[in-house]
């Protein structure tokens, strides 16, 4: 009876523990929640958190640094406003000891040089050639377009029941030699590759 109870206490906390992880995520991704309806403005704003929230969510190759201080860097490719917004936003924080850096993304041969590549889907004509640049490279790319992750992204904002919401492709992150939490993958819907 006594190893009965033992073995019921140690699944009760291992459900209570699952529930504060749960609990503390949603949490820090609250803005998953908020309603994306109005200007585009605030859709940015809401944008901006997401992709900031995924630097806390991802793990990345020690070969993406350049050493152990090297900050993370944000790319943004065609939307400035989101790049003032996010560099707002981050100013001074960090993701464990690293600072996180905001830049304009103007040519692909910048793009290998980010973390996180974000591509606003109004520069859909470039977002091949950007994503062909860091494609197979230890870069986290995200977009709101709506093929995004059929075309090799690796996480799509979009928007259903007025929220803004995310897909990742998990073999795409997993050929980027990323590492995706599965905290964050819980609250994503995760796609593979089309065969």
């Amino acid at each position: 009876m006594a190893l009965l109870t033992r073995t019921h206490n140690a699944r009760r906390s291992w459900a209570a523990r699952f529930a504060l992880a749960a609990v503390a995520v949603l949490a820090g991704l609250a803005l998953f929640a908020r309603p994306v309806s109005g200007q585009k403005a605030r859709i940015d704003e809401l944008k901006a958190a997401f992709v900031f929230q995924f630097s806390n969510y991802v793990q990345w190759p020690d070969s993406a640094f350049k050493d152990a201080s090297a900050p993370i860097v944000i790319g943004i490719v065609g939307n400035e406003g989101m790049t003032k917004t996010l560099a707002t936003a981050v100013r001074g924080k960090t993701v464990g000891a690293r600072e996180i850096q905001v830049v304009d993304i103007a040519a692909e041969k910048d793009a290998e040089s980010c973390h996180i590549l974000y591509i606003d889907a109004t520069d859909d004509k470039r977002a091949d050639d950007f994503l062909a640049a860091v494609r197979a490279k230890p870069v986290l790319s995200v977009s709101d377009d709506d093929n995004f992750t059929e075309e090799g992204g690796v996480i799509r904002l979009f928007e259903r029941d007025s929220k803004l919401r995310i897909e990742i492709n998990i073999d795409e992150a997993g050929r980027s030699g990323l590492t995706i939490s599965s905290k964050l993958l819980s609250l994503a819907q995760v796609v593979h590759d089309k065969k």
